[in-house]
């Protein structure tokens, strides 16, 4: 027996009894487990109230000396024998080792930190006091196995898996001799708990929601549902932030110890506020150091506290910081904006060889940051002398003037880029490493860098691309789903070092999905994991489906031309004429889609992206520009906010969501990349259940741009598949598609789920259904300062083609009566002084949204409550009521294995990627 013996608790049962059975299992692959340190033991818990302070909260991880409180120290102790104390000359250390050796914190009898002595990177040694017989001392981990710190920084963009285990960590007991000799009296093996992420099937704990002006319609909703539903969550409104995006700011988890587990959060790396970055400021980083850590919440910042390297010319060195790298990101990304449009401007030209080099120089990338900086010059002096060619010919007019103000902002913002990025030679750029100085580098340095900052700062690093599938006998603590794309040379649009922390958890299986298709490139926006039925461990994947959507808008046109007089307009499959953009003819009415509702469009000056209507509306504009077959639609290119009537006829939808090939985008979308995503995940974790919901996507104007990745979709109508799901309820997106007459709506619905293999579903669809669940009612939200309806004329001109063959004075006498003190007596809308000016207004027109039908019936087979939202809001900013929500879910007691029995693979399987 060693003279000092190494106790701890190695058989991982919550007790250290140093007995010998316990002991013999110190040198065990995974031995005893340290969890990391990342709480606030003294702050109150999960139910506080939200922090004013103005610094972040101080963590259980970074106090010198520990409290009694604190209880995820791990527990060591040492047997010490009368022989080692008479042994001459000898000191006696405690040495960590491991790649992680210098994340991880010795404390004494009295719970103070012990300083280290260095004797290599992944080795320290603490000198300990053997006087005693027994010496207890603690342990604990500041970080999370796979963390970036814990690796070299680089510049790397391609992912190579780490060989590198750096959640083992061996500890020794060694003696050194008066002549240094080192002798290793006792050791043992320790693990860091790893970081699981939780599955929507968990029960829900708390739910955040940012609250503004602009998207009470959607917490409104929210609220009342979860009332409606008793759903008992506490629900925090996160009030003056103004950034709602919290689903991409952090993930949700848990490490599990042997005596207990702690809720994880993930601070992500999102610097960006809301979707455009006018100018660089806080976000709801801000928000998550101060408020969400408390006892037994930890919080995981390593991904904020990591720098990037830049090296200039004369290969010095400087460490940048997360933050000052988003700030670099930001003046790249907008200088790629006025290189797009300066692209656009030039297919405008009435130059051939102008138009040449816009198509010439469209999404070519070969030349790196560096070289997309160097043909800045060649574009200005071929859009200038465009532009003032233009202007000529525009003679003495408003559009001269509009083409000067042009080439004016042009001029401005090619003169910001090269006080961003001047260039130095042929062969050198300076980059800013602050908001005042520049860094020299070569051109390939400045392509490396760029490429890692821009990867740093990639939406694909976002919670909303973060999705857990629940356990199943192949992977007994469930997969995680993310969204990616790898180039030749396995370049990755998601963080590598993201992508390696993930996979260093060892305990889930990773599946990687292709989501380049997407603007946003999430995974909720096409797949969401629900509980099904009461039994425990049962669920679905929903999956967003374009085929449905298009079989329920073609039942839809059918139902609709079937009920024609003969030689109407709506029988032809182009749109109607200039007079008609309504489907409110014949014995089968339908109405328009998104009536009441706005597109956004916002061009602020310097903004890193901007909002514009969808391709759609775009397209809608085109033909009506070049074929005079129906009205124009206004439209004004440029900088400002403004909002378009976002209304469409099934038959605009059917027509317009084509490319200039003729074929359907959406039968593309589903065909190659959903089925393709479906496949991927079959192959790692097969035998799912996969349900399909009708979601539309925006169509691109080739098809052959996506496989060249020029180009990318987001959801045309509010994707019902990027839902919250809290216990057994979901809150869906409210589609806002076509609405029948009840009897009408029957048939469609009946139909597509017969031809989706729902045959056993048609006999739900009844009249009695859709009452019982208030689907016959058309509610929309209002705010007269906002969008394009202000006053009662206006809201029933949208809504007439639910009123058919009744004057509009009718239909306003309809609306006002079923909303009686929404009007004032001029017939403009009264703000709701309660609700921030909004009005929830009641359209009596008795009919009902065949998408909203179709999704309820078939979400609801699932053993679900379905409540609906209105995520419009959100919608038009490329995201819904997923991505404004986030939902803090308790760790799994029963039906799971310990992490150390899985990665052990002593559940029959081996987890891991």
């Amino acid at each position: 027996m060693p003279d000092i013996r190494l106790h701890a608790d190695y058989d991982r049962n919550g007790r250290l009894t140093a007995g010998r059975r316990e002991y013999n299992q110190r040198h065990s692959p995974v031995g005893a487990i340290i969890l990391g340190n990342l709480d606030k033991d003294s702050a109150r818990g999960l139910h506080r109230q939200p922090i004013t302070q103005t610094e972040r909260l101080k963590l259980d991880r970074d106090l010198v000396n520990k409290g009694r409180q604190d209880d995820d120290l791990t527990t060591i102790r040492l047997h010490i024998s009368p022989a080692a104390r008479q042994r001459p000359g000898c000191q006696w250390f405690l040495v960590v080792k491991g790649a992680a050796a210098d994340k991880i914190g010795v404390f004494d009898q009295r719970r103070r930190r012990i300083d280290s002595e260095i004797s290599r990177i992944d080795a320290l040694r603490y000198p300990i006091n053997i006087a005693v017989n027994r010496l207890v001392l603690r342990l604990e981990s500041i970080t999370l196995p796979g963390s970036p710190m814990n690796r070299p920084l680089t510049h790397d963009t391609e992912h190579t898996p780490v060989a590198i285990d750096d959640s083992i960590i061996d500890i020794e007991v060694v003696c050194v001799d008066a002549q240094r000799n080192v002798t290793v009296e006792d050791s043992g093996r320790f693990s860091i708990a790893p970081f699981v992420i939780q599955d929507n099937t968990t029960a829900a704990e708390k739910i955040y929601m940012c609250v503004v002006q602009e998207n009470i319609p959607t917490v409104y909703d929210l609220i009342k549902g979860m009332h409606d539903g008793r759903v008992r969550v506490p629900f925090e409104r996160i009030i003056d932030q103004s950034d709602l995006w919290i689903q991409d700011q952090f993930q949700v988890g848990y490490s599990q110890g042997a005596s207990g587990w702690e809720r994880v959060v993930l601070h992500l790396p999102r610097a960006r506020k809301n979707v455009l970055n006018v100018q660089f400021q806080a976000n709801l980083a801000d928000y998550v150091n101060k408020n969400l850590a408390a006892r037994n919440i930890g919080l995981f910042n390593d991904f904020w506290e990591r720098p990037i390297p830049i090296r200039n010319t004369r290969d010095k060195v400087k460490l940048m910081s997360f933050l000052e790298s988003g700030r670099v990101r930001l003046k790249v990304s907008s200088m790629v904006q006025v290189r797009k449009r300066m692209l656009y401007e030039l297919l405008q030209s009435p130059r051939r060889q102008d138009q040449a080099l816009s198509r010439r120089l469209k999404g070519q990338t070969t030349g790196g940051f560096f070289g997309l900086r160097r043909q800045f010059s060649e574009l200005w002096q071929a859009l200038n002398a465009s532009l003032r060619l233009r202007a000529r010919q525009a003679g003495d007019t408003p559009h001269r003037q509009a083409l000067e103000e042009l080439r004016t902002a042009f001029s401005n913002a090619l003169n910001k880029v090269r006080r961003d990025f001047p260039l130095v030679g042929s062969d050198k750029v300076c980059v800013p490493d602050s908001e005042t100085t520049h860094v020299q580098m070569f051109g390939y340095q400045a392509n490396l860098f760029i490429a890692r900052v821009w990867q740093t700062h990639s939406s694909e690093n976002y919670g909303g691309n973060l999705e857990a599938l629940p356990p199943t006998r192949g992977a007994p603590l469930g997969s995680v789903l993310f969204g990616n794309f790898r180039d030749a040379d396995n370049m990755t649009t998601m963080d590598p070092d993201l992508i390696n922390f993930l996979s260093a958890q060892k305990v889930q299986r990773l599946i990687e999905i292709d989501t380049s298709w997407l603007s946003v490139a999430h995974v909720d926006e096409i797949l969401c994991v629900v509980p099904r039925g009461s039994q425990r461990g049962r669920f679905s994947v929903l999956r967003a489906s374009p085929t449905v959507s298009i079989s329920l808008i073609d039942a839809v046109i059918a139902a609709h031309q079937s009920g024609l007089p003969a030689g109407s307009a709506n029988s032809s499959p182009f749109p109607p004429g200039p007079a008609v953009r309504s489907m409110a003819e014949g014995t089968v009415p339908v109405t328009r889609m998104f009536r009441g509702l706005s597109f956004y469009h916002y061009h602020p000056p310097g903004a890193e992206e901007k909002l514009s209507p969808p391709t759609l509306y775009l397209n809608r504009l085109r033909y009506s520009e070049n074929q005079r077959r129906i009205a124009n639609f206004a439209y004004a290119e440029g900088e400002g906010a403004r909002y378009y009537p976002a209304d469409f006829t099934a038959l605009e939808l059917k027509f317009f969501e084509k490319d200039v090939n003729g074929d359907s985008t959406n039968d593309m979308y589903d065909s190659v990349y959903l089925g393709g995503a479906e496949d991927d995940i079959n192959r790692v974790q097969a035998n799912l259940e996969f349900v399909y919901l009708p979601v539309l996507y925006d169509p691109v104007s080739d098809l052959g741009d996506l496989a060249r990745r020029n180009a990318a979709t987001v959801a045309i109508m509010p994707n019902a598949i990027n839902m919250q799901v809290l216990d057994r309820h979901v809150f869906i997106p409210k589609p806002f598609g076509p609405r029948m007459k009840i009897n009408h709506a029957i048939g469609v619905v009946r139909s597509v789920l017969r031809q989706q293999d729902h045959g056993r579903l048609a006999g739900r669809v009844t009249r009695r259904y859709f009452r019982r669940r208030k689907l016959d009612e058309t509610k929309v939200w209002v705010r007269p300062d906002m969008g394009n309806i202000r006053t009662l004329s206006e809201l029933a001109a949208q809504f007439a083609d639910g009123f058919p063959g009744r004057t509009p004075a009718e239909v306003e006498q309809a609306i006002r009566l079923a909303n009686r003190s929404a009007f004032q007596r001029n017939g403009d809308i009264a703000a709701h002084p309660s609700l921030y000016n909004w009005r929830h207004l009641n359209i009596p027109e008795n009919t009902v949204d065949v998408f909203q039908a179709y999704i309820q019936i078939v979400v609801e087979s699932l053993g679900l409550t379905v409540h609906w939202v209105d995520s419009w809001y959100y919608h038009v900013r490329h995201g819904e009521i997923h991505c404004g929500t986030n939902v803090i879910r308790r760790p799994p007691t029963r039906g799971v294995p310990d992490w150390w029995d899985v990665q052990l693979g002593t559940t029959g399987s081996q987890a891991g990627s």
